[in-house]
């Protein structure tokens, strides 16, 4: 990604342990709208390995901010109506929560394609594995009984050639 002109903010293949994957993605996420926030990043995303079945696994890119809708238009349709009453919390305040929450869910969401994947992954690289070890059991299990078949018929033979000499 960084060859092709995209700057890379973190690249995680996973948190270090279990327990903390959590606080990890929460820590993620709020930089992640730091930098947004900021203008840092005009915007922010994720590529990460996707599940599409048991056998297709594809790379995943999905846009998270801006939202889409998201411009100066639609914010200033939408304050029009408020002069009438008063909201409490303010707009910014649920629309910042909003946005965090999604954020934190898609994080959450990447990860656990990602481990899924990865899971299928194994699973069907052991499958392959297992029946690449059936077969090669049966190659030489037919291997084996056409040289113990060939022994025999030749002590078949000398047995039958001694009676004859005889």
């Amino acid at each position: 990604l960084r060859r092709r002109g995209f700057k890379v903010l973190t690249c995680e293949r996973r948190p270090a342990s279990v327990a903390d994957w959590e606080e990890f993605l929460k820590n993620l996420s709020r930089d992640l709208l730091k930098a947004w926030g900021t203008g840092e990043y005009a915007k922010i995303g994720s590529l990460y390995s996707g599940l599409r079945g048991m056998t297709v696994l594809k790379p995943e890119i999905e846009n998270w901010l801006p939202l889409s809708g998201m411009d100066a238009g639609s914010k200033a349709d939408h304050g029009s109506g408020t002069s009438l009453y008063i909201d409490e919390p303010d707009p910014n305040s649920v629309l910042a929560e909003a946005i965090r929450r999604y954020l934190n869910n898609e994080l959450l969401s990447a990860r656990l394609h990602s481990e899924a994947s990865e899971h299928v992954a194994r699973m069907v690289a052991m499958d392959n594995a297992t029946r690449n070890a059936e077969e090669l059991f049966h190659s030489l299990q037919l291997t084996y009984n056409k040289a113990r078949q060939a022994k025999i018929t030749q002590e078949i033979c000398e047995i039958v050639s001694g009676a004859n000499a005889i």
